[in-house]
């Protein structure tokens, strides 16, 4: 999705607003789609002008899901962003009430789940990791093919292995890795982290490799500061693929 793309949507939400400034559905998809640009660009305005559309919806309607998932997924985008443990709780607390009054709908759970493990990764705190693994579970056991979500229960088994040093939660990454490389079998960037984990050089750099073939490498600057790859950080093939 382009800035032009972008701009445009931003313009027909604006007019849209105009001619109803209290319309709860397109006060939280303009949020949305502010929080989708704001996650892009990285920028403070954007992430606050999302909070605030978003929070005018919930203010006219606390009780509409529309309007709270919207609020929860604001406090959600921005406190990811800002590290930030308040705006992450208001989201946990907007989530479990959701998921409440609406149980059937998955959607809300694997919120909830990546907000506990956003929260834990700020706190450094093992025992909310250890809740957003039961929801990502849970949810995962219903919806094993959602990627995005396979992705991030990983990157918080990493996380949390980073604080606690426990082996058996690469055991548990390495499991959902390859139902993951099922879906997509070429992105194997999770498998080199894990590799690089496990103090495996030479697995680590064939799967990273791999991962520079298919032209599905992360930003050079996600590749200098991920932790699950200090372990092959100095080496030479590795100092060689930062400067190509």
């Amino acid at each position: 999705f382009k800035f032009n793309n972008f701009q445009e949507c931003f313009d027909l939400y604006k007019k849209s607003l105009c001619i109803d400034s209290t319309h709860i559905a397109c006060l939280t998809n303009y949020s949305s789609t502010l929080l989708n640009f704001a996650q892009t660009e990285k920028k403070d305005c954007l992430f606050l002008e999302s909070l605030k559309n978003s929070n005018q919806a919930y203010t006219i309607n606390p009780n509409d899901p529309i309007a709270m998932s919207g609020y929860a997924q604001a406090n959600l985008g921005y406190g990811t962003f800002k590290k930030d443990e308040n705006l992450l709780k208001n989201s946990i607390e907007i989530f479990m009430k959701l998921i409440s009054e609406y149980p059937d709908e998955n959607f809300y759970k694997q919120s909830y789940a990546l907000a506990l493990s956003c929260l834990a990764s700020i706190k450094q705190e093992s025992i909310t990791f250890e809740k957003s693994f039961h929801e990502f579970e849970s949810y995962l056991a219903l919806k094993p093919d959602d990627y995005q979500v396979l992705e991030n229960y990983i990157s918080a088994l990493f996380e949390c292995f980073h604080i606690t040093n426990q082996t058996n939660l690469l055991d548990t990454a390495y499991k959902y890795i390859h139902q993951s490389l099922t879906l997509k079998p070429d992105e194997t960037y999770n498998l080199a982290c894990y590799y690089s984990l496990k103090n495996d050089v030479d697995l680590a750099h064939k799967y990273l490799i791999n991962v520079e073939h298919q032209g599905n490498l992360p930003l050079i600057e996600h590749l200098i500061s991920d932790k699950d790859l200090d372990n092959i950080r100095k080496e030479r093939w590795f100092i060689e693929l930062l400067e190509r």
